[in-house]
């Protein structure tokens, strides 16, 4: 087992565990993490978009519990919206700066991710380079030198008459024929 404890995004009590994790999941899918790094970049897009989800269903609480709509029984959200509302004088102005601060998660992570696809894409194309320049600039293979003129199958003779090569032996058949 890994020194490093891998850490899992719980959701709250109230919410879907199941749905977070097919969240998760259909973000390993579609941007295919290659690396320990991209795989820790898109959990923290995945967490950041559903605590964006999370902070607007309690901004919809809050808005409810500000105007005096009550709900019954209380939700899970209703109850952490009492809650922020209790602890805070300006609770929407809490949930608006939550979920900058998820956005700007989200779209940190996305960047790093493209940046880190595009290193590799170098990396690779560079590798790609070094390995033909090196191969090109090896030594060349000794290619024959070619010449440009027909073999013959006949000499000159000193007297400028072609000579016929002795073909060998004759054959019975051959010396007969002749």
């Amino acid at each position: 087992m890994s020194s490093i404890a891998q850490i899992t995004f719980r959701v709250l009590p109230h919410e879907d565990q199941s749905a977070f994790d097919a969240l998760l999941a259909s973000y390993h899918s579609e941007l295919k993490p290659r690396r320990v790094d991209d795989v820790f970049l898109v959990e923290q897009m995945a967490q950041s978009r559903w605590k964006l989800a999370r902070i607007n269903r309690l901004e919809v609480e809050v808005v409810k519990q500000m105007c005096g709509v009550q709900n019954e029984p209380k939700s899970g959200n209703a109850i952490l919206a009492a809650h922020i509302l209790s602890r805070n004088g300006d609770a929407y102005a809490t949930l608006q700066r939550w979920a900058a601060a998820a956005e700007r998660t989200y779209h940190r992570c996305r960047r790093e991710l493209i940046r880190n696809r595009e290193m590799e894409a170098k990396l690779a194309a560079a590798q790609a380079n070094a390995i033909m320049t090196k191969f090109l600039s090896g030594p060349a293979a000794e290619v024959p030198e070619l010449r440009n003129e027909p073999k013959s199958s006949f000499e000159v003779n000193p007297g400028g008459r072609p000579r016929i090569p002795d073909p060998g032996p004759r054959s019975q058949r051959g010396a007969a024929e002749l």
